[in-house]
């Protein structure tokens, strides 16, 4: 037994995720902070110990705690992703930074993809625009990974939404 049903059309999506690369995890991260305040309270408790001076123990305080929101600020940007859905109408761009999350959405057949080069000449990001609607992102990317991904997008949005698999 059969029934003829009418296919539903499925909608093709293509999704491009670029991601912020830190040389260290997070528990690696931690485990370095451990291993400074350790050795900083350690050093002074020394001092303070076997030379008399106390008041080093306050400024170890002040220096441990300087650099714990050094890596706090490095932890709060640890997560930041740039994801472009490429869609058959249209492109949605989400950007992730810090805890704040932004999404923006294009026609496909009237945005423009460029690379962003700083006054000096070098790439520093990729801008999607369109209607003098405009994208910053990618700005964490080395040039090579801002060039390969201007060159995927580009690809991806020359290529007819039929012909995508």
């Amino acid at each position: 037994m059969s029934t003829n049903r009418p296919e539903l059309a499925v909608k093709r999506e293509q999704v491009f995720e670029y991601k912020r690369e830190l040389a260290t995890s997070r528990s690696q991260r931690l485990g370095v902070l451990a291993v400074i305040a350790a050795i900083s309270f350690a050093f002074a408790l020394f001092l303070g110990w076997f030379v008399g001076a106390w008041l080093i123990l306050p400024f170890a305080g002040i220096e441990v705690g300087c650099v714990t929101a050094a890596f706090l600020w490095i932890e709060r940007r640890a997560d930041d992703c740039d994801r472009i859905a490429l869609g058959d109408a249209s492109i949605s761009v989400t950007r992730v930074r810090g805890k704040r999350s932004e999404t923006h959405t294009f026609t496909r057949a009237w945005v423009q993809i460029d690379v962003e080069a700083a006054p000096d000449g070098r790439q520093c990001g990729l801008r999607l625009r369109q209607s003098g609607h405009v994208v910053r992102m990618g700005e964490f990317l080395r040039e090579t990974q801002i060039r390969t991904a201007a060159r995927e997008l580009k690809q991806a949005l020359a290529q007819p939404v039929w012909a995508q698999a």
